[in-house]
């Protein structure tokens, strides 16, 4: 026994001189630090939209908890995230010419690669917005520091790299293995486009990046009195998703928000999904249920401000209620037949910021 011990210590003592002798990965060290901040008016439609979109990510499996995914741009803010279905896909682009304070200093390697990824904890950050009334204001340092070194791994190379009509990544493909040829490079994207996908593998030099535990996120509210808190942000160790769609959309409609969120209350009654229908300048919605063969809603005067074009696709209809942004009066619906719809909304006080919503469509049975 004791010489079994002996030679299992003696192998542990060459495993870990082995070790020492294997070259350390170098390190870089990048500083980045933002302040995103918003007053009055702004900072309660900074507020709607953040919880909007908190309800959508929340309990999300994307992300281990549900947080919050930040981009930071030197001029802006992004978020995309997809909800836990990963049927619809907010995405908000707040620029630094709505904000009443911001500021952008970065210290970074040049191995560092922008934009900054980093997340917030969902509930806590509800917690703080939820005291922003029309008198207050907050301000959000973000304090970042990151490690970015070298790793050498095999990669997959694809030609092309995402589909041509849809510009998801051209890893979905649809066809059975039995169909995808000899070489195995036929492929069917998720959208209906096909053609050829060629892929090998290669070793290639990627750079990785992590936060540092001494990151930290400040964050002020001033109103009814002064409220501080830091909060410790994470990094984003997945891929951000970065699947919105190049569509040809070929109709476009205006809707009055509130009146349209209503008409498609009243229709979720009867189904829980709907075709959408525009043509001749009309928008309309046909759903079905088991007693009742088709449900026709012709959106008018009061409800479709607008309509051109013309398409046909199918939508889930609680989602598409989830998905309208809070804000602003008109609703704007761009779709193309059996395609992604895009759900738009122009903020009455961020006005050069972009606020939409992605949502998947379902497949038709006529």
């Amino acid at each position: 026994m004791i010489i079994a011990s002996l030679k299992g210590l003696l192998v542990w003592v060459k495993n870990l001189s082995e070790e020492e002798k294997k070259p350390k990965k170098r390190r870089f060290k990048s500083r980045i630090q933002c302040c995103v901040g918003f007053e009055y008016d702004k900072a309660v439609e900074f507020k709607r939209l953040m919880n909007w979109l908190i309800g959508l990510v929340d309990s999300s499996s994307y992300y281990s908890n549900g947080d919050v995914p930040l981009l930071i741009h030197p001029d802006s803010v992004e978020i995309k995230a997809f909800d836990s279905d990963r049927i619809i896909l907010p995405h908000l682009v707040l620029h630094q010419a709505d904000m009443d304070n911001f500021w952008f200093d970065a210290k970074a390697n040049r191995r560092f690669s922008f934009p900054a990824k980093v997340v917030l904890p969902a509930k806590q950050l509800k917690f703080i917005l939820d005291a922003i009334d029309k008198d207050s204001s907050i301000d959000m340092v973000f304090k970042l520091n990151y490690e970015t070194w070298a790793e050498t791994r095999n990669i997959e190379v694809r030609k092309p790299e995402r589909c041509p009509q849809c510009n998801r990544p051209t890893i979905y493909n649809q066809l059975p293995i039995e169909k995808r040829g000899k070489r195995g490079d036929r492929y069917k994207c998720v959208c209906g486009w096909r053609g050829k996908v060629k892929s090998k593998i290669k070793k290639a030099k990627v750079y990785e990046s992590s936060l540092l535990d001494d990151s930290i996120v400040e964050v002020e509210v001033r109103g009814r009195g002064k409220e501080n808190f830091e909060l410790r942000p994470e990094f984003v160790d997945a891929e951000v998703p970065d699947p919105i769609p190049k569509i040809q959309f070929t109709a476009k409609a205006r809707v009055v928000r509130t009146d349209f969120i209503n008409k498609l209350k009243r229709i979720k009654k009867l189904a829980d999904s709907a075709v959408f229908e525009a043509k001749h300048k009309s928008l309309t919605i046909t759903a079905k249920e088991d007693y009742i063969k088709s449900g026709r809603f012709e959106l008018d005067g009061t409800v479709l401000l607008d309509c051109q074009g013309k398409a046909r696709a199918g939508y889930n209809i609680g989602k598409m209620i989830e998905a309208i942004p809070p804000i602003g009066t008109v609703t704007t619906l761009q779709f193309a037949d059996d395609m992604p719809i895009l759900i738009s909304a122009t903020p009455e006080h961020l006005v050069s910021s972009i606020v939409e919503c992605w949502q998947a469509p379902i497949l038709l049975q006529d």
